[in-house]
């Protein structure tokens, strides 16, 4: 028992040996702070928007106008030498020319807007649509690190609508009816801007062409996702206030969707299985509503799609007319995030220490992920929010923080990954995932009080191995010295025998 436990204390000597002439910048204090400066310190985030109440900005083809932009400093820290730069400008509807030049914004305070402006030309061939502008932002904290941010805002352009050519009229007849311009869908359901009318064909004859136009549309439901059955309804007027129109027939064709030809089909297919509307007739300078049932391909990418309206109608003289337009439907797609498992270093800490933990964030879905952002929420424990920024759909983001241990664990040891992310709307939406870790009471000083009761409180590790090293050498000595001189008494009584026994002989 008694050499068990002196075996068991050299081991302790040596080990603290050892530990004493570990390196210099090899300690876990090291390279926790090394972790901390790259992951655990916030990160100030700059965010541009529209200003608050302000709907989305339409802009007129073949007109200029101006374009404002709030840049918001979001964090909590003063950021400097903030500079904003179109990015990708040879996409947006804009005549650009003017816009390439880098804008100085100066410091903005935490908190703070400052307005980012442009004067913008719309060409007279601009397509009608929603259109993302995208930007790049540099800025640097007070300690004068380095950022970069890719924000983002949304507008809106009309696209001219094409006239028909203006018949020759005689000076005793009426001139033309005037055009009626597209009125806007209701609220949240499409406007003016998804809706373009074509040119009307037929009716040479005719002294008064009678126009049926769209005027606007809406969705039940009004946000429409991929793979889901919608109701659209098609708003139409007959712009004529003297001529009715009759016999209508409308005809819906949308584009097709998919790389492979063997299975590239329409993005929206009626679900009766015909894609064409019959209307009895519209009075003059009347309206009607239109509707059909169509389903959305489930693999749409989130994006307006236009459906063409092919009409064909007659007036009351029989004549036969035939005019198109053209409606833009969004579809969204709802977004897929999974998680791999989590790696931890330990799922035991004590008190003041740390664990590193990891984990892949997969976006599995169509549409990207914006200002992605990690928190961990637990008894226990704390840790700094880590920005993850945009996650392109099929990217993946890697998750590495510490954890550090603040309180003895009394739960179950549950903490909760808390993932924040906004879509193009800037909406925000949130996904948890959980792992199990305890935190202790630091155990090491009594181990250390019960390993070596004896050792000074001054002592160190490299003094007290000198010691026992001279101890033991001491003792070594001593033992062979005794055994010596016992081996020499018994060597001179053995000769003194020897002689006695010669005598008695003689």
């Amino acid at each position: 028992m008694k050499r068990s436990k002196k075996f068991l204390a050299m081991l302790l000597c040596i080990g603290l040996f050892g530990a004493a002439f570990e390196p210099a910048g090899a300690t876990a204090s090291d390279r926790t702070v090394q972790k901390d400066e790259q992951t655990k310190t916030a990160i100030p985030t700059l965010k541009l928007s529209l200003g608050e109440g302000q709907a989305m900005p339409v802009y007129e083809a073949g007109t200029e106008g101006t374009l404002e932009i709030q840049v918001k400093n979001n964090s909590g820290k003063h950021v400097k030498n903030v500079a904003a730069e179109p990015k990708n400008e040879k996409e947006w509807p804009f005549d650009t020319g003017a816009m390439n030049s880098t804008v100085k914004l100066g410091d903005i305070a935490a908190g703070e807007k400052k307005p980012l402006t442009y004067s913008v030309k719309v060409p007279e061939n601009a397509k009608g649509g929603k259109y993302e502008l995208s930007f790049t932002l540099t800025y640097e904290d007070e300690e004068g690190k380095s950022y970069t941010a890719s924000p983002n805002v949304f507008i809106r352009i009309h696209a001219n609508e094409e006239e028909p050519q203006p018949q020759p009229q005689p000076e005793s007849q009426p001139q033309p009816e005037p055009q009626f311009p597209p009125q806007s869908g209701e609220p949240g359901s499409g406007d003016i801007n998804g809706v373009v009318n074509g040119e009307i064909s037929g009716g040479e004859s005719s002294l008064s062409v009678p126009r049926v136009i769209v005027t606007g549309f809406s969705t039940e439901p009004a946000v429409v996702k991929a793979g889901m059955d919608f109701k659209l309804i098609i708003h139409l007027k007959n712009t004529s206030k003297e001529t009715q129109v009759k016999n209508m027939l409308f005809n819906l064709e949308a584009p097709t969707e998919g790389q492979d030809a063997n299975t590239a089909s329409p993005a929206f297919l009626p679900v009766s299985g015909s894609n064409s509307i019959y209307l009895e007739q519209i009075k003059a300078n009347g309206t009607q509503d239109i509707s059909i049932m169509l389903n959305s391909k489930s693999d749409l990418v989130q994006k307006p799609y236009n459906i063409n309206i092919g009409m064909k109608y007659e007036n009351n003289d029989g004549t036969q007319f035939e005019s198109s337009a053209s409606v833009s439907i969004p579809i969204k797609q709802d977004a897929r995030v999974e998680f791999s498992e989590f790696e931890l270093t330990s799922d035991m800490i004590e008190i003041g220490s740390e664990a590193n933990v990891m984990c892949s964030l997969y976006n599995l879905g169509r549409t990207k992920l914006y200002n992605v952002k990690v928190n961990f929420q637990g008894e226990g424990i704390e840790a700094s929010e880590q920005f993850l920024g945009n996650v392109e759909s099929g990217g993946t983001a890697l998750i590495d923080t510490m954890l550090t241990g603040t309180d003895v664990t009394s739960g179950d040891g549950a903490v909760k990954m808390v993932v924040s992310y906004e879509d193009e709307e800037g909406s925000v939406a949130t996904l948890e995932k959980t792992l199990t870790i305890f935190v202790t009471e630091p155990i090491v000083e009594d181990m250390a009080s019960m390993a070596m009761p004896e050792e000074p409180a001054e002592g160190s590790p490299v003094k007290a191995i000198v010691v026992g090293a001279a101890i033991i050498a001491a003792v070594l000595a001593s033992v062979i010295i005794i055994r010596k001189k016992r081996r020499q008494k018994e060597e001179a009584r053995f000769a003194d025998e020897l002689d006695r026994f010669t005598e008695d002989e003689q």
